[in-house]
């Protein structure tokens, strides 16, 4: 975006070629020109949890699968929305942001857990 940005500030494109050049939407790129969103403002929504949240949250939820106790989409969001609550009170986490967190972590992903006797799982467990 910064390249495009510079392209047409600087004059050597017209803010439509640059647009065209670089494929970012016309409309975008003269927002942030005439200044009235700031270069470095993303669009959208903002993340209700941090990256380092989302990384322990995605760390968790492998550790799990992996001993045997996949959690479900309903536990996942409880989880995030106990995380969520002690930050950000009356924010509700809903199914749309499941559906983006496992866009953003594709090493999710649902699957129907087996039963595991204790005896299986205990030798993954690291002492």
């Amino acid at each position: 975006m910064e390249k495009v940005y510079e392209a047409a500030v600087t004059g050597t494109m017209s803010v439509r070629k640059a647009a065209e050049e670089y494929g970012v939407p016309r409309s975008t790129l003269h927002e942030k020109v005439t200044g009235k969103v700031a270069l470095q403002v993303k669009s959208g929504s903002k993340n209700y949890l941090t990256d380092e949240e989302e990384a322990s949250l995605v760390d968790f939820l492998v550790g799990c699968a992996t001993i045997g106790y996949a959690k479900w989409q309903k536990e996942v969001l409880a989880i995030a929305q106990q995380i969520v609550s002690t930050c950000k009170p009356g924010v509700e986490i809903r199914k749309g942001w499941w559906d983006s967190f496992r866009r953003r972590h594709p090493e999710i992903s649902l699957r129907h857990a087996e039963p595991l006797s204790y005896a299986r799982a205990l030798p993954t467990i690291p002492l």
